[in-house]
């Protein structure tokens, strides 16, 4: 985690959404992935939940005045 700044996520690991599959009576069953939103061998991820890019930090933490509690 950056100092009041973004998760940098590194290694190659793919971001994908999950979406939970119930059945008609609302009992769990499974999960849908997304196509990967990336594929980036790095990439940031918003935690001051001002991003117009969200889940990825577009850099709004700066003007946000975002800061670690």
């Amino acid at each position: 985690a950056r100092p009041n700044g973004p998760l940098l996520v590194g290694g190659g690991v793919p971001l994908v959404r999950k979406t939970a599959v119930q059945s008609e009576h609302g009992e769990p069953m499974t999960w849908l992935t997304s196509p990967p939103v990336t594929d980036a061998a790095q990439y940031a991820l918003c935690r001051c939940g001002a991003s117009s890019n969200k889940p990825l930090c577009d850099g709004s933490h700066k003007e946000a005045g975002f800061t670690e509690p």
